[in-house]
């Protein structure tokens, strides 16, 4: 079972008090009041195997159930989580089946980079007014 640690200050984000998941590779060491629960990875066999010790082979189905059910227990036990922050590089590619079993916001070093990127890189508008 992956290590996770709770903490209990209240974050008021658009009116609401939530919490952010933060899933890492690892467990972190954050420091205490942030508004946030964490969960890592090491704990699960088929993450550890491919991503921790390079064993050579990755199961990208079985990473991404392992991926699934830890965020899964973390928000059914903890309903204040109002986003999720995919800490790990390797995690990006299992955001959309996150997203779909949990149905929160979940953010990665991928939507970052597109956030950046759209900020520089702007269109004419061309949709309904």
């Amino acid at each position: 079972m992956a290590q996770f640690h709770v903490t209990r200050k209240s974050q008021s984000w658009y009116g609401e008090s939530i919490e952010i998941l933060i899933l890492s590779a690892s467990y972190p060491c954050i420091p205490d009041g942030l508004p946030i629960v964490i969960a890592g990875m090491e704990g699960q066999s088929e993450f550890r195997g491919a991503v921790l010790e390079e064993k050579g082979i990755l199961d990208s189905g079985k990473i991404e159930q392992e991926v699934v059910q830890v965020t899964r227990k973390l928000v059914t036990g903890n309903p204040q989580i109002g986003a999720i922050l995919l800490e790990c590089s390797d995690l990006p590619p299992y955001a959309g089946a996150i997203q779909q079993a949990v149905n929160l916001p979940v953010y990665d070093f991928v939507t970052m980079i597109n956030y950046v990127h759209n900020t520089h890189v702007r269109f004419p508008f061309a949709g309904f007014m």
